[in-house]
């Protein structure tokens, strides 16, 4: 249910969510390179030849078998929203760390199914192309999903609540079902994406060069982010223009799922090796 939603402003509610996304949300995974190798021995042959190659393989996926591609999305984004959330719980054990990390995420994205169900068969509705992904969005499902893994999370952070800041993260969970509610699904997801997830990321990835780096700052931090943020911008609307075109058949929202969904795997891994306890 989202009670401040209608036509006449979902149009700047997607411009506003396009807007901070591109210059927050896809930042944040634009400095993988450097993670990678400054966390790893290995060579930038080595990180560019996994990283592109991965990227392919989603794309293959994609092209074949689009709907265990999007479960495969899915699950992976609500690991690393997860991972991100409790990576300051370094006193946890890993296996436990990796397991409430993804229930955590599945309980946020299953959360945000079940708030903006209406709106989110409304819109796919609207594109030919995503006609195959409304068999998996099923309510009942969803809602099952949602009290299991958050049931199964309160239970493990109760136990382990002298390692666990149980009472700020109720709140905090709470906060982030309240913006689902009130919210459109467009803002909701640029919300929680920018603000909840991605700024601590790159909060995360400053504070790591900064102590590996001499004088670092902000603006050193920028031009750090800046070329792979333009290189995966240019990339999302050159395939946009594409569509724009008929060359590709498909449609734009499905052009930037893809594009989203590619770049994660690889971003997700580099983030597994780059909260990684040394």
């Amino acid at each position: 249910m989202n009670i401040f939603f209608n036509d006449f402003i979902l149009q700047y509610e997607m411009l506003l969510a396009i807007v901070l996304i591109a210059l927050i949300g896809i930042p944040h995974g634009a400095i993988d390179h450097i993670l990678f190798l400054k966390k790893t021995a290995k060579t930038k042959r080595f990180f560019y030849s996994f990283y592109f190659l991965f990227i392919f393989l989603s794309l293959i996926f994609w092209l074949y078998m689009p709907q265990f591609s999007l479960v495969l999305f899915l699950l992976l984004s609500a690991y690393h929203f997860g991972q991100s959330q409790l990576q300051s719980y370094a006193q946890l054990p890993n296996v436990l760390a990796r397991f409430m990390s993804i229930l955590w995420g599945i309980s946020i994205i299953s959360a945000f199914v079940i708030l903006n169900f209406q709106e989110i068969n409304e819109l796919m509705s609207l594109q030919p192309d995503f006609d195959i992904f409304i068999a998996l969005f099923n309510f009942e499902l969803y809602l099952w999903i949602f009290v299991t893994s958050t049931l199964t999370l309160v239970t493990l952070a109760i136990l382990n609540r002298f390692k666990f800041q149980l009472k700020k993260e109720i709140l905090y969970f709470l906060l982030i079902l309240i913006t689902f509610y009130v919210q459109s699904a467009f803002i909701a997801f640029a919300l929680f994406f920018v603000f909840n997830h991605s700024l601590v990321v790159l909060q995360s990835e400053h504070h790591f060069l900064s102590k590996i780096k001499k004088n670092f700052n902000i603006i050193l931090f920028v031009k750090y982010l800046a070329p792979f943020t333009f290189i995966s911008l240019f990339g999302i609307i050159f395939f946009s223009i594409l569509v724009e075109i008929d060359f590709l058949n498909v449609s734009i929202p499905f052009i930037v799922l893809v594009s989203i969904a590619s770049l994660t795997l690889p971003h997700a891994i580099v983030m597994e090796v780059f909260y990684q306890k040394d």
